[in-house]
C-alpha cells in the first residue's frame, strides 16, 4: 500500500473519530436538555432537608448519570502508563421514563513512552426500543513488541527496541443497526467494519518472518486497510440489557 494512501487513511480516519465523538457529544447534549423539564418547583418543607438529602434529589433527577474510575499502572511491554474506564448512562428522550437507559462504556490508556489506547461500546435505545444502535469503535496507537511463534520461542525471546519492538496504530468502526420485527424480542439489521492497521518502524526479527513478508511487510513497515458490511439477527428478552437481571440473549451474525 503506497505512503500516500496511508496518509489519506490516517487523515480520514482522524475526521471519523472526531465526527463520532462530536455526535456522541450531540447526544449526551440532547439528552441532558429537558433534563429539567417538568420539573416542579420544591416544595415548601424543602429547607427542612439536610444538605446531603437535596444532593440526592438533585442527582437522581439527572438524566445523564456516570461513574469514572482510574489510576496508573506499569506492563513489561508498554512501561508506566494511566489508564481509566468510564459508564455513562442516559436516555435519549429524558421525559419518557419508560425508555431504555443507553449506556456508554468507555476505556483509555495513556502510555508515557508515547501511546494511546480508546475504546467505546456503545448501547442506544430510540424511541419504543424499536431501533438501537450498538457496536464498538477503538482506536490504538502504541509501542508493542513481536515475539515469535510458539511458546518455547517466546520465552527465551529477547526482547529490545532492536530486536522485537514496532509501533502500530489502527483504528476499527463497527456500528450495528438493529430493527425490532414487529412486537417481539428479535431484533435484525446491518452492520458495518471498517478497520485500519499500520506496522512502523518493525523489528528485524519481524522483518525476517515469512508471514509477515507473505502479508506485504517490508523493513519500512505495513499497513492494510479492509471493510465490510454483514447482517446480524439478535434475540433479546433482558430487563437491563447492559446488566441484565432476568432474560436472554442469543446473536447470529454473518
Amino acid at each position: 500500500m503506497s505512503k500516500d494512501f496511508g496518509q489519506t487513511i490516517n487523515y480520514y480516519m482522524k475526521i471519523t473519530l472526531l465526527s463520532l465523538v462530536l455526535c456522541l457529544l450531540c447526544s449526551l447534549n440532547m439528552a441532558a436538555q429537558g433534563s429539567d423539564i417538568g420539573s416542579n418547583p420544591e416544595d415548601t418543607t424543602i429547607h427542612q432537608l439536610s444538605k446531603k438529602e437535596l444532593r440526592r434529589r438533585k442527582v437522581a433527577k439527572r438524566n445523564i448519570h456516570y461513574n469514572i474510575l482510574g489510576g496508573p499502572s506499569y506492563t513489561p511491554d508498554f512501561g508506566a502508563l494511566i489508564g481509566g474506564s468510564a459508564l455513562v448512562t442516559f436516555r435519549m428522550n429524558p421525559s419518557d421514563t419508560l425508555q431504555k437507559r443507553s449506556v456508554l462504556p468507555m476505556a483509555v490508556a495513556v502510555m508515557f513512552e508515547g501511546g494511546l489506547n480508546l475504546m467505546v461500546k456503545p448501547q442506544l435505545f430510540f424511541k419504543n426500543d424499536k431501533f438501537r444502535i450498538f457496536g464498538k469503535f477503538t482506536y490504538k496507537n502504541t509501542l508493542e513488541n513481536f515475539y515469535g511463534i510458539g511458546y518455547a520461542t517466546n520465552k527465551h525471546y529477547e526482547r529490545s527496541d532492536s530486536t522485537s519492538e514496532y509501533r502500530y496504530s489502527g483504528f476499527q468502526i463497527n456500528p450495528w443497526f438493529l430493527f425490532r420485527l414487529g412486537k417481539s424480542n428479535f431484533f435484525a439489521g446491518p452492520q458495518i467494519d471498517l478497520s485500519y492497521d499500520k506496522i512502523s518502524e518493525p523489528a528485524k526479527y519481524l522483518v525476517d518472518q515469512p508471514d509477515y513478508k507473505r502479508l506485504g511487510g517490508t523493513a519500512h513497515g505495513y499497513s492494510n486497510f479492509s471493510s465490510g458490511v454483514g447482517f446480524l439477527l439478535t434475540y433479546d428478552s433482558r430487563d437491563i440489557p447492559a446488566n441484565a437481571y432476568k432474560g436472554i440473549y442469543l446473536d447470529f451474525r454473518g
